[in-house]
């Protein structure tokens, strides 16, 4: 007879001996930690039982088969009594459309021939399958450039005043700031007419001030409409279009009120007009409708290669890097002065100067960042930390210390085989026995020594 599991001993003695349990004040941990009652019916099946399930399947499963078997040979009959087959339309629970393929039977298909071979298939899911039908080989194009564009100070300076005028010129104008970095062609007057403006702050309001009076006119109009702006722009010609709507019903009903007023006047019997305003709205909306439908545009897919959008990218950055070096510097420095209270501008600012220039900022520092200066500061170019071998100090310390040498770097044994004139030997030597000159014998170690 095989041995009872713990945990059935251990029920089986809170059943039949339950003075015992009641007489001691403790229950074995054992027990207690290995209890875990099974499923009955799971427990009644014997072991060989449950390994037939789980290799041939059990009655339930076998009539489970059986009926979607049923209903598949049933969906076939009911295609066939039509006469074939097409793409079903099917919409799921989060209201999203998709076509189920056709079902493919030689009883529906007549002029289907199935396959005896593998020779011509198509093998779906492979390499070469995945290459041909990989999103219609379009290149991704990110947001930012994966290069970064080195920059002296002075033009960080230049670059970031012509951002800040681009984007507080749009927010004075009413325009939505986020339309500054959408792509647009780059063009050199535009960044020397906004070196030209000034930005002034005076008790926290911004105030710009432009050399010409179309100036302000001309840099809106160089940055296109986002597509908030468009809606908005479509949601003010719908309400014009009602009102202009409303004032035309309430006039054809002041001159229809006034033709009928004419007629009882003249004892004739009115007639209305042959084509009420109602028809005419209708009609009106319905060609509207299908000119919106003709002036739909295809989606724009970029089906540029990866080589051609780096050479255009490459060339996007010399424009910029020209730009920047043939644009004025700003009068003065006060608009560094200028606040970054209003958080869409500061996002605005600082999307337009990584979409420029590749650099991006932490985000403690544009979280801590309050104005232009704070920017500036986290955008130019750091001066290298001095080392303690710079310091003049060690120089003339070979003077003083005759046995003390300061070196820039750090000194292996390599640099004291050269300072003797025996490096070149060795590594000869190493080149010839196959070993590596410099790093690790070891698989992947990173080494210099030649591939033999």
């Amino acid at each position: 007879m095989p041995r009872l599991p713990i945990s059935e001993q251990a029920l089986r003695l809170a059943l039949t001996r339950p003075s015992t349990f009641a007489q001691s004040n403790y229950v074995c941990r054992t027990c207690i930690r290995q209890y875990h009652p099974t499923p009955v019916l799971r427990a009644e099946l014997p072991f060989w039982k449950r390994l037939q399930h789980s290799i041939f399947g059990s009655p339930e499963q076998k009539v489970a088969t059986e009926k979607r078997e049923e209903a598949h040979q049933k969906h076939i009959q009911e295609l066939a009594d039509k006469g074939g087959t097409e793409m079903q339309p099917y919409t799921d629970n989060e209201g999203r459309k998709w076509q189920i393929a056709a079902v493919v039977d030689p009883s529906i298909n007549k002029q289907y021939v199935q396959a005896q071979r593998w020779d011509g298939l198509q093998w779906i899911g492979t390499k070469e399958w995945v290459a041909l039908n990989n999103d219609g080989k379009e290149a991704y194009v990110g947001f930012n450039p994966r290069r970064k564009l080195d920059l002296t100070n002075a033009q960080w300076n230049r670059l970031l005043h012509h951002v800040a005028v681009e984007v507080l010129t749009l927010a004075q104008a009413g325009r939505d700031v986020n339309a500054v970095h959408l792509e647009r062609p780059l063009n050199v007057e535009e960044w020397m007419r906004s070196a030209r403006v000034q930005i002034k702050e005076t008790n926290g309001v911004i105030e710009l001030q432009f050399p010409t009076e179309d100036t302000q006119e001309l840099i809106v109009n160089a940055v296109p409409q986002s597509l908030a702006e468009e809606i908005m722009i479509a949601a003010k010609q719908a309400e014009e279009a009602a009102e202009a709507a409303a004032e035309a019903e309430k006039a054809a009903a002041a001159v229809e009120e006034a033709a009928r007023a004419d007629a009882e006047a003249k004892g004739i019997p009115y007639e209305p007009a042959e084509a009420p305003l109602e028809k005419v709205e209708e009609e009106a909306e319905a060609e509207a409708e299908a000119e919106a439908e003709e002036e739909v545009e295809a989606p724009f897919v970029d089906r540029r290669s990866a080589k051609e959008i780096s050479a255009a990218e490459k060339l996007y950055m010399r424009q910029i890097r020209d730009a920047v070096r043939r644009s004025a510097s700003p009068v003065n420095n006060e608009w560094l002065r200028t606040s970054l209270a209003a958080p869409a501008v500061k996002l605005a600012i600082l999307k337009r100067v990584t979409q420029l220039t590749g650099h991006r900022l932490p985000d403690p520092v544009m979280t801590s960042a309050t104005s232009m200066s704070d920017l500036y500061l986290a955008f130019k170019i750091k001066p290298q930390p001095k080392k303690l071998a710079d310091e003049r100090r060690m120089h003339n310390l070979n003077l003083d210390v005759p046995n003390i040498t300061v070196h820039p770097v750090r000194q292996t044994p390599i640099h004291k085989d050269r300072e003797v004139g025996r490096w070149k030997v060795i590594e000869q030597e190493l080149i010839n026995k196959g070993l590596p000159i410099t790093g690790s014998r070891y698989q992947h170690a990173k080494t210099t020594s030649p591939i033999f």
